[in-house]
């Protein structure tokens, strides 16, 4: 499936969560207001605390692929995915991320992992910038996926659980979901 393909299906799924609950972001000028870019300070803040709460920093894939940067043409980043180090991930439908209406109103933390432009194949991927964390209500994350990358965690501001959208496909699942407690 190409990457256009896939956007497609995302874009896809996004409105026909948006008609089912009456959620109205028809622009990503819209899904902005709905929006707080946190400061870069508190955004890596956040990240780290992220880490600290559901990573397992000790794995070896950590140290390889996420603690180990790499320099590429735009920068210095990681290779891996933070989803491959959680300490206890659970597999969830992806209907259980998208459906969720006891969410719809808490705020929570989204942010994806920070990769090269070299990693992506789909062009303008990044509608924020690459280390960026946004604040916003579970119902407007979930109405505007379309303008967020495909892999995004999604964090109770509490750190109390966890949420992740990859964009991988498992054992016949057609998109790998996880969620983690601390």
């Amino acid at each position: 499936m190409t990457s256009r393909t896939q956007r497609c299906l995302l874009v896809a799924r996004c409105s026909l969560l948006r008609q089912s609950r009456a959620i109205h972001l028809r622009s990503l000028e819209d899904f902005k207001q709905h929006v707080t870019i946190l400061p870069s300070d508190d955004a890596e803040r956040i990240r780290q605390r992220y880490i600290d709460t559901f990573v397992d920093v000790t794995s070896a894939y950590y140290r390889d692929s996420i603690a180990t940067l790499r320099q590429y043409s735009d920068g210095v980043y990681y290779s891996g995915y933070l989803w491959d180090t959680l300490k206890h991930p659970q597999m969830i439908p992806e209907k259980a991320v998208l459906r969720n209406p006891a969410m719809w109103n808490e705020t929570v933390y989204a942010f994806w992992d920070l990769h090269s432009s070299e990693k992506i194949v789909v062009k303008d991927y990044w509608e924020y910038q690459k280390n960026a964390v946004l604040e916003l209500r579970y119902r407007d994350l979930i109405a505007g996926l379309a303008y967020l990358p495909e892999d995004i965690y999604i964090a109770a501001t509490d750190f109390s659980w966890t949420l992740i959208l990859t964009h991988e496909s498992w054992e016949g699942v057609p998109r790998y979901c996880l969620k983690a407690m601390p």
